[in-house]
C-alpha cells in the first residue's frame, strides 16, 4: 500500500501551564542530559493521549456507538480493535526496561526506566527522588497485566493462550485500567517538569478536528437519509393516489 495519502501529522494545540505547588524564583530548566529523553517521551506521551481521546469521543458513549455501528458497524468494530492493540502496544513499549536484545551487545530503549536513570545519575534531591522512584513503582505494577497481554496475543501469538484460554487465562484489562496508565505516566512525566521547570504539562491537548466531528456528521446523514426517505414515501403516495 502507497504510505503518500496517509497523513503522518496531527495539528495539535499543547497548553503547559505553572505547577499548582510552584512559588518563588523560576527554576533553571531541564538538564542538558535529559532534554531530549524527556522530549520524545513526552511527544510519545502526549500522542497517546490524542488517540486516547480521540478513540473515546467515538466509543465511549452509547449513542455514539450505536451511529457509527449503524452506519459501517464492521468498520468500526475493527477500527476499535485497532485503538485497543494500539494502546496496548504502547504502553508496553514505554514502560519497556533500560535495555535490551542481547547480553554482550543489548540496545538502550527510549522509555520511563530510562529517563529515571538518567535523572538519578544527576544526583538529585532524596524526596524527589524517592517520590519518582514510587511513581515508578505503581506504573510498573499497574501495567503488568497490560505487558502480559500484549505479550501474549498481540506482539507474539503465544499457542497455549490463544488455544487453550480457560486453561491459561490472561489478566482482565478494561478501558479504565488503559485510562488509569495514561494517567500515571502523565504524573510521572510532570513530577520531573515540576521539579526542574516549575511547569505543568496537559498531555491532552486540543486537536483540530476532534473526533466527535465523525459522530456529529453521521449522525446528520442518518438524519438527511430518513428525510429523503420520508420524502420518497409522501411522493411515491400520492402517486399511487393520483
Amino acid at each position: 500500500m502507497s504510505q503518500s495519502h496517509i497523513p503522518s501529522e496531527v495539528t495539535i494545540s499543547m497548553t503547559m501551564s505553572e505547577s499548582p505547588g510552584h512559588r518563588g524564583d523560576p527554576k533553571p530548566g531541564l538538564p542538558a542530559d535529559i532534554k531530549d529523553l524527556f522530549e520524545a517521551l513526552s511527544d510519545e506521551i502526549t500522542h497517546l493521549h490524542i488517540r486516547w481521546d480521540t478513540c473515546m469521543e467515538l466509543f465511549l458513549e452509547d449513542e455514539s456507538r450505536s451511529v457509527l455501528y449503524e452506519v459501517a458497524h464492521d468498520a468500526f468494530c475493527i477500527i476499535a480493535r485497532l485503538f485497543q492493540d494500539d494502546f496496548f502496544t504502547t504502553v508496553y513499549r514505554i514502560t519497556d526496561p533500560v535495555e535490551s536484545g542481547p547480553k554482550k551487545n543489548p540496545y538502550q530503549n527510549l522509555t520511563l526506566a530510562q529517563l529515571h536513570k538518567k535523572v538519578t545519575q544527576l544526583g538529585v534531591d532524596p524526596a524527589f527522588l524517592k517520590t519518582l522512584n514510587e511513581k515508578l513503582r505503581v506504573i510498573d505494577s499497574h501495567c503488568e497485566s497490560i505487558r502480559k497481554t500484549r505479550e501474549k496475543i498481540i506482539g507474539h501469538g503465544d499457542m497455549a493462550t490463544i488455544l487453550q484460554p480457560t486453561d491459561n487465562p490472561l489478566p482482565k484489562v478494561d478501558w479504565k485500567d488503559l485510562e488509569m496508565a495514561l494517567q500515571l505516566l502523565a504524573e510521572f512525566m510532570n513530577e520531573i517538569s515540576d521539579h526542574f521547570t516549575g511547569v505543568a504539562i496537559d498531555f491532552a491537548p486540543t486537536v483540530t478536528g476532534p473526533a466527535k466531528n465523525i459522530v456529529h456528521a453521521l449522525r446528520e446523514f442518518k438524519r438527511l437519509q430518513k428525510s429523503e426517505f420520508e420524502r420518497e414515501q409522501t411522493v411515491l403516495r400520492k402517486e399511487i393516489e393520483s
